[in-house]
């Protein structure tokens, strides 16, 4: 049996390596420490935003999935689409990352697969 890495440490680890990288990012909601769950708004500012979420895909593995679609979306809607997971999820923790030029590498930077 493997032991998770709880929501908290996991998430504060998140924003510590964006900020090793000079890259802006905050934690805008807090959900439950433990076993809360993950979205990610990429904001490209002028060029929109992307939110990603964790799902697991055929194999079991754990993927990073756009959930704003493969187009970046204009800021009120990836607003919009938070708060309809939060309302029905009050346990989700979001992070924000400001990436104005899109240059951030996110397989990179989540050690997992971005679909």
């Amino acid at each position: 049996m493997s032991a998770r890495l709880n929501t908290k440490i996991w998430v504060q680890a998140q924003v510590r390596r964006c900020h090793i990288e000079n890259t802006p990012a905050f934690i805008v909601a807090r959900g439950d420490e433990e076993r809360g769950g993950v979205v990610i708004k990429l904001n490209h500012f002028s060029k929109g935003c992307e939110v990603l979420q964790p799902i697991t895909d055929m194999n079991g593995e754990r993927v990073w999935m756009r959930i704003t679609g493969e187009v970046a979306v204009v800021e009120t809607v990836a607003d919009e689409l938070i708060a309809k997971r939060r309302k029905y999820d009050n346990d989700l923790w979001v992070i924000e990352i400001e990436d104005p030029e899109g240059s951030l590498n996110m397989e990179a930077f989540l050690d997992e697969k971005v679909e």
